[in-house]
């Protein structure tokens, strides 16, 4: 329906481009497309030529542009940016990890979280699913301070129990309407079951997503099933009790025996999986989180991208930290996604790792998609480089 005509500090904003990527199965491309916006939200999108006749707006040209829906970083560690370009990368986890111990890595620095989450904006993310496990009260405030919109999660590490079962460090102040904030496990290797369960179990009852970082290593498996190697001596040194016992399972099966894979978990990582794994991963519902610069930057492996889409799993790209990455452009995670994919990728389906797959994982209804009742955040690619993705 027509918008009414308004005054001129009213006037809503009829936007042009070359290319619509809406992420809408009903209509995902559209040429020569429209985004009729008003006080920041969507009214309609279609034609130009069609939306131009029918309303009164001012016209805003995007030129030869594709405009898509506001990037969504599933996965990072904000607080982990004053360690930019201070870690050596390509020596594998365990001398990553050493690499970290020797840093101060709780160390809060306000100006580089603000520089982080700045340059994040600047490379189009509009939202972020981020991971404090030092400093959640700080970073919770410079959240609130930001014009993104954020996930809070405050990981859960260790072995002592839980206070009357309730996860612990989460920031006093409440949501707001751009923060939420939820516990977090941080890995099966160094959170007790028992904190696991009851995290997952918080995040269920409260409808909040439950994250957990899941084999992401070769040293995360060999310690689970049998106990030893030296990514397990490094843990039984500085964290896992002397009465721990190794469950005797791949990081998948162990998670599921746990109850914590479902449809409301970001399993993040997921790179050293067995054949079966992906469709049990897709039959729980759980979404995965690839961050594959981080993984190569580590020195960890590559997941099985491929595998995990064809069993149905929904996929989404984080960056993780600037510790353990060279940035937080998630135009590079796709750009690297697309370079590596064996078979046929599409760029509507790698927009979507993007856009509309961390959007419903991380509880946020009004991005994702270009449609009517949704947020008027966008991205930008040009044709150009639209062209240059190999793309199908």
């Amino acid at each position: 329906m027509p918008l009414s005509r308004t005054s001129s500090a009213e006037t809503p904003i009829l936007r042009r481009s070359r290319t619509l990527l809406t992420r809408n199965p009903a209509r995902p491309v559209i040429d020569n497309g429209a985004i009729l916006e008003a006080n920041g939200m969507i009214c309609a999108v279609g034609k130009y030529g069609e939306l131009s006749q029918t309303h009164h707006a001012r016209l805003v040209d995007e030129g030869e542009t594709v405009l898509l829906p506001g990037l969504i970083n599933a996965h990072t560690h904000t607080e982990l940016s004053h360690l930019r370009d201070r870690i050596q990368p390509g020596g594998g986890f365990e001398d990553w990890v050493a690499q970290l111990l020797a840093l101060p890595a709780r160390d809060l620095d306000t100006k580089a979280v603000s520089k982080a989450i700045d340059e994040m904006a600047a490379g189009q993310i509009c939202a972020v699913g981020d991971i404090s496990g030092n400093n959640p009260q700080a970073m919770a405030s410079l959240w609130r301070q930001s014009d993104l919109h954020a996930l809070l999660w405050v990981e859960q590490i260790g072995f002592a129990p839980l206070p009357q079962g309730q996860p612990r460090g989460l920031p006093d102040a409440g949501a707001t309407p751009k923060l939420r904030v939820a516990p977090a496990g941080h890995a099966l290797y160094s959170t007790s079951p028992e904190t696991l369960r009851q995290t997952k179990a918080w995040c269920r009852s409260h409808e909040l997503p439950f994250s957990l970082h899941l084999a992401e290593h070769s040293g995360e498996i060999e310690f689970l099933t049998t106990g030893r190697g030296p990514f397990g001596a490094m843990l039984t040194k500085r964290l896992v009790p002397k009465s721990f016992s190794p469950p005797g399972l791949h990081p998948v099966a162990y998670a599921d025996s746990l109850g914590l894979l479902d449809s409301s978990t970001l399993v993040v990582h997921a790179v050293h999986l067995d054949p079966g794994h992906p469709h049990l991963i897709a039959h729980r519902g759980s979404t995965v989180c690839l961050c594959p610069r981080s993984n190569d930057f580590i020195g960890v492996g590559r997941a099985l991208w491929e595998a995990l889409d064809a069993a149905g799993v929904p996929l989404c790209l984080g960056t993780d930290s600037l510790a353990s990455n060279w940035d937080l452009d998630l135009w590079q995670e796709a750009w690297y996604i697309a370079q590596h994919w064996s078979g046929t990728l599409t760029l509507d389906k790698l927009v979507s790792f993007m856009t509309t797959t961390p959007a419903r994982i991380l509880g946020l209804p009004r991005l994702g998609r270009l449609a009517p009742g949704k947020r008027a955040v966008y991205a930008r690619l040009s044709l150009e480089k639209a062209n240059r993705l190999p793309l199908a």
